[in-house]
């Protein structure tokens, strides 16, 4: 309960007022904590002066202090009947109101308050914070909009309403909410700290760096300051200077423990497997069982290949957080990495625990059993490069159900419909309703395509079920590649596509820089095709000034649009050289002699120590020997070629 604040009336100044001397006793009870004997005077004074609000406004603070929230509102109650027009009681009300958990009968009382007394700023202030609680933010904003009007030097006001435009999506009026607070002359951080973090919200990254560096200058030993530049420095895959950050940070606070934490990722991205263990060791002992610390160990563990020591932090967490999906999923990944897939897949059907699968595909689960006389319904997962990997599951459905319908993403429907005739193909995109599902024929069963190899790849040997060449490219199509090719005259016709992973650490650690393949472009009896999705035009004409060597594109093939060119493009194709991407998983089901460079830890379909794929016979894989260093790889990869080139003139 609230004592009465200042631009508020009392509520009993317009009746006879019971002793000052009783008063000013029970205020000096309540300021030093001594509430029993300040509410045993207070129940005094109100069954003396029964007819006084102002002895009811007291009692009801005082019982607001003891945490009596009932009494506290039937004495509010009691100071609004006797003094109905005056604004303080009925804005002690609905602080009580709030207080016992009646939060919309207590926004009554406050817009009673502030109908009775306009410039009321405590009463604007508790109605916006409570339409905040309730989730109602868009009334927020207009009751501290109307609170800053009244008081616009109030940081706090200013504050408020930029955390609640944040809220709201609404980041430029953040922005101009925390320049504002600001411009009160406060010498809180928070205003400073905010607006850099809504300025790195909306990608103005170098506004945010003067914005924090800003506030270190007048507050050096701020650590909230320290460690946001920090973060936004990793966020901008400045690592040198992330990693100077959170030392600084330790240095202030030896315990901090979200700069130990992303101190081991920063020096992970640079490779420092070493201390980046120390990082993630140290936070564990201050803290053991930090799932995030955990996990990230043993992601750095992965990232050496040491895949046995990698699974006993994971092992750690589901001890006593066996649910953890997080946990779940990355051991899941680790199993099958290791070659254990009969556990591996069952454990990898945790990354969807949690989601209501039925909601979207109405239909019961397929068991996995042979269903002669049914209809499965397969629906799609993850990116176009998994849906490739795993439909290399499809003919075994097809063998063991009636009739299946594979759904997939539109872009692979008229591939799929070619490469499965014993499967009914729907190409979907993302953005369309569900209206179709009710065109469907029968369904008895669903299953993600992502679950197939759960039934049908349990061991090593059932990949041995995968045909060399299971998706067919257009005849048409082939020919008209096979053409152009053909008319770049004699020599391999090798496809080369550099980048690709969607995290920003996945693609840096997969990707090469084109300009780091002079060793293979140098080569002669080549002819490079560009097989690179998205805009790459920059790269292409800057190793032509480099090499003078032109990379052949053309302008009438984006696998980003049509996935079935595309496959031709890649088939008529002698070699293709590629990153870890999905053109790797179409060429490999293409079966097309595929050549991928592997970063030193590879994602976890590709087995460590296999040079080939238990997913694809045609590829094989060329792997760093040393963390983050792809110039040997690509040395053998050119000394390799230059054979093959050699071999294909004779």
């Amino acid at each position: 309960m609230k004592h009465r604040r200042r631009g508020a009336q009392r509520p009993g100044s317009k009746y006879t007022a019971f002793p000052l001397g009783e008063k000013l006793r029970i205020e000096q009870l309540v300021g030093s904590g001594q509430l029993d004997q300040a509410r045993e005077i207070a129940e005094r004074v109100c069954r003396k002066f029964h007819r006084n609000p102002e002895a009811w406004f007291l009692l009801g603070a005082v019982c607001g202090h003891q945490g009596d929230f009932t009494r506290a509102v039937a004495c509010c109650r009691h100071t609004v009947q006797l003094a109905p027009q005056v604004a303080a009681g009925h804005f002690n009300l609905g602080v009580a109101l709030n207080q016992a958990g009646h939060s919309r009968e207590a926004v009554a009382s406050l817009k009673k308050a502030l109908a009775l007394q306009p410039a009321f700023a405590d009463a604007c202030r508790e109605l916006g914070n409570i339409y905040a609680t309730l989730g109602d933010f868009q009334k927020a904003v207009e009751v501290f909009t109307r609170l800053v009007q009244l008081q616009p030097a109030e940081t706090h006001a200013w504050v408020a309403l930029g955390n609640l435009y944040e809220k709201l999506s609404d980041l430029s009026e953040a922005e101009r909410c925390y320049r504002k607070a600001q411009e009160t002359g406060t010498h809180s951080v928070t205003p400073g700290l905010n607006l850099g973090n809504v300025l790195k919200a909306q990608g103005k990254n170098d506004e945010a760096e003067c914005c924090y560096l800003a506030l270190l200058n007048v507050a050096p030993d701020s650590v909230d300051a320290m460690y946001n530049l920090a973060v936004l420095y990793q966020s901008m895959q400045r690592y040198t200077d992330a990693e100077s950050r959170y030392r600084s940070v330790l240095e202030l606070s030896h315990t901090h423990e979200m700069s130990l934490n992303n101190l081991g990722l920063v020096l992970m991205a640079q490779s420092r497997f070493d201390e980046a263990i120390d990082s993630f060791t140290t936070l564990l002992r201050i803290r053991p069982d930090f799932p995030d610390a955990l996990r990230n160990l043993s992601a750095v563990y992965r990232e050496q290949n040491k895949l046995d020591l990698a699974e006993q932090p994971l092992n750690s967490i589901l001890a006593t957080a066996p649910d953890c999906v997080a946990a779940r999923q990355d051991r899941s990944l680790l199993w099958l990495q290791q070659g254990r897939f009969d556990c591996g897949w069952d454990e990898y059907e945790w990354r969807n625990a949690g989601l209501d699968i039925a909601e979207r595909w109405p239909f019961p689960a397929w068991d996995g059993m042979l269903t002669p006389d049914k209809t499965v319904l397969v629906f799609p997962e993850q990116g176009i490069g998994d849906e490739i990997m795993f439909a290399s599951c499809i003919p075994d459905l097809c063998r063991a159900a009636a009739r299946v319908i594979l759904v997939c993403d539109d872009r692979l429907e008229a591939l799929f419909q070619r490469s499965f005739p014993a499967a009914s193909v729907v190409g979907r995109n993302p953005e369309q309703g569900a209206e179709w599902l009710d065109r469907l024929p029968c369904v008895d069963a669903q299953v993600s395509i992502a679950s197939l190899p759960k039934f049908f790849r349990r061991h090593e040997e059932d990949f041995t079920t995968c045909v060399d060449a299971y998706l067919k490219a257009s005849p048409g199509a082939l020919k008209k590649w096979r053409s152009r090719y053909s008319a770049l005259g004699a020599g391999l016709k090798v496809g080369l596509s550099w980048r690709g992973g969607h995290v920003s650490n996945t693609q840096l650690k997969r990707s090469i820089p084109l300009e780091q393949w002079g060793d293979i472009l140098r080569l002669s009896n080549l002819h490079f095709v560009n097989l690179q999705y998205g805009d790459c035009m920059a790269e292409l004409e800057a190793v032509q000034r480099r090499y003078a060597i032109s990379i052949h594109d053309w302008d009438d093939s984006d696998p980003l649009v049509d996935m079935d060119d595309f496959s031709a493009k890649v088939q008529a194709l002698d070699l293709v050289l590629s990153i870890d991407n999905s053109t790797v998983h179409l060429s490999g089901a293409l079966g097309v002699r595929t050549w991928v460079l592997q970063p030193y830890s590879p994602d976890w379909r590709w087995i460590p120590e296999q040079d080939g794929s238990y997913w694809y016979p045609s590829v094989k894989q060329y792997r760093q020997t040393v963390p983050g260093q792809w110039h040997t790889v690509l040395v053998r990869v050119a000394k390799e070629l230059a054979h093959c080139a050699r071999d294909n003139g004779d």
